[in-house]
């Protein structure tokens, strides 16, 4: 039986390269340590399909727009200007973050957090803080600090 590379081996390139090449699928009659590198294996690949999924489906938005154009494949640097090409850069570059960014405002419309309101979150956090410092346990800084009136006079300026 050919064990699988452990969770710093599979960091590397070449060690999830070897993974892949193994094929490493556990099954029910999978040992402990079989189980673990196949856990570890789908816990550091997720940030990677995510990022992919997201390029991919950048390309694919240019794809989709250039094809719009009438071209077949993505231009290059010797393919000859094509009309309306103009309008799917603006698009593309201009329009799309303008819509981007006005649904952000639509969205931070709702949210209630004020200058004040952040001024005293952060007065908060910087009493739990000195106070998790200074030996507390998290969990009785958090409790015993949540409002600015429960402050001690240092943290309220």
């Amino acid at each position: 039986m050919v064990l699988p590379p452990g969770p710093q081996q599979i960091r590397t390139a070449e060690g999830l390269l070897a993974v892949r090449r193994q094929k490493i699928i556990p099954g029910p009659d999978a040992g402990p340590v079989r189980r673990a590198a196949h856990r570890d294996l789908l816990h550091l690949n997720a940030p990677q399909v995510l990022r992919q999924l997201v390029s991919s489906l950048s390309a694919t938005v240019v794809g989709i727009a250039v094809s719009f154009v009438g071209l077949q494949s993505l231009p290059t640097q010797y393919d000859p200007y094509t009309p309306g090409m103009n309008w799917v850069v603006i698009v593309l570059f201009c329009i799309i973050p303008m819509v981007a960014w006005a649904a952000t405002l639509i969205a931070m419309k709702g949210y209630t957090l004020t200058g004040a309101k952040m001024k005293e979150i952060q007065a908060v956090n910087a009493c739990r803080r000195d106070a998790v410092a200074k030996g507390m346990k998290l969990e009785e800084a958090m409790d015993k600090w949540q409002t600015m009136e429960q402050l001690p006079a240092e943290y309220r300026s």
